[in-house]
């Protein structure tokens, strides 16, 4: 886990966890309700957080459970997901 400090008070703001194929982002802003700031935002540019969807984005997107929704809403039937 990784955690990205607040440049104002040096506090992380944001925690960062990548467990197999699923990035955790856990906002750490209590005085704020946990809202998205400008700072947090340019913690990652645009550029990083586009790589980085790709990459984990198509594992979800490839696979079996992914096809499985579409499909059964196509036989309208109920999905049979398997790695839930």
């Amino acid at each position: 886990m990784s955690e990205q400090p607040d440049p104002i008070s040096e506090q992380p703001h944001a925690l960062i966890e990548q467990r197999e194929h699923v990035l955790i982002v856990t906002l750490n802003r209590p005085e704020a309700r946990n809202a998205l700031s400008t700072a947090m935002m340019a913690l990652m540019p645009e550029n990083d957080a586009f790589a980085i969807e790709a990459k984990l984005g198509m594992t979800v997107f490839a696979s079996d459970d992914a096809k499985e929704g579409p499909r059964a809403f196509a036989e309208k039937r109920k999905p049979r997901f398997r790695d839930a």
